[in-house]
C-alpha cells in the first residue's frame, strides 16, 4: 500500500506513552529518539520526571515532551538534521548560532544542524512538539526544486510564527 507521501511501510505506529523518573533513563531515551546530549536538573533532583511519545514517518521524527522539573540540556556541535521545537503549553529558551531564543505556543524555533543547541531553561511541565528532520531529506527536496545542488545547511530563520497573521493571504 502507498500512500501521497511514500511507502506506509516507513510509518512507525505510534509508541505509548514513556515515563521515566531517572535522568539516566531520560537522556538515553533522548539519544536513541533524537540526539545525545548532557542533562542538568535545574529543579529538584528527587522531583525529576520524562513524560515522551515519540514515534517516526520517514526522515521525519515527531515527539511529545514533558520534563517534570525544570532541566538544562547541552547537545553535540552538529546533527545530521535541522529541529523545530513547537511549545504546546509553557515555554523553553536555547542558545543556537550566537543567538537567544524563546519558544512560546505563539513562536516556535528552527534549530540548523551545522551548529549546537544549548536550551539553557526547559521549565516543568512545559509540553513540547520535537520535530527532527533528516537533513539529506531536505536538502534533497530543495535540489529538486531549485535544479540545483546546495553547498550548505539551509539558512532557515531561527524564530518560526506559529500564529496565522491576519490579512497573510493565506487565512
Amino acid at each position: 500500500m502507498r500512500t501521497r507521501g511514500g511507502d506506509v511501510s516507513q510509518v512507525e505506529p505510534l509508541n505509548p506513552w514513556f515515563r521515566t523518573r531517572s535522568p539516566e533513563r531520560a537522556s538515553q531515551r533522548c539519544a536513541v529518539s533524537f540526539y545525545p546530549h548532557r542533562l542538568e536538573m535545574l529543579g529538584r533532583a528527587h522531583s525529576f520526571g520524562l513524560l515522551t511519545r515519540v514515534t517516526r514517518v520517514g526522515p521525519i521524527t515527531l515527539g511529545d515532551i514533558i520534563h517534570e522539573t525544570d532541566v538544562r540540556m547541552y547537545f553535540d556541535e552538529s546533527r545530521p538534521s535541522y529541529h523545530v521545537c513547537v511549545p504546546l503549553s509553557g515555554w523553553i529558551q536555547a542558545r543556537h548560532r550566537g543567538q537567544e531564543l524563546t519558544s512560546t505556543p505563539a513562536l516556535g524555533s528552527i534549530y540548523r544542524p551545522d551548529a549546537g543547541i544549548t536550551v539553557t531553561r526547559w521549565p516543568g511541565g512545559s509540553r513540547h512538539l520535537q520535530v527532527k528532520i533528516d537533513q539529506l531529506a531536505v536538502d534533497r527536496a530543495l535540489e529538486t526544486l531549485l535544479l540545483g545542488a546546495l553547498d550548505s545547511p539551509v539558512a532557515f530563520g531561527a524564530a518560526l510564527p506559529l500564529q496565522p497573521r491576519i490579512g497573510c493571504g493565506y487565512c
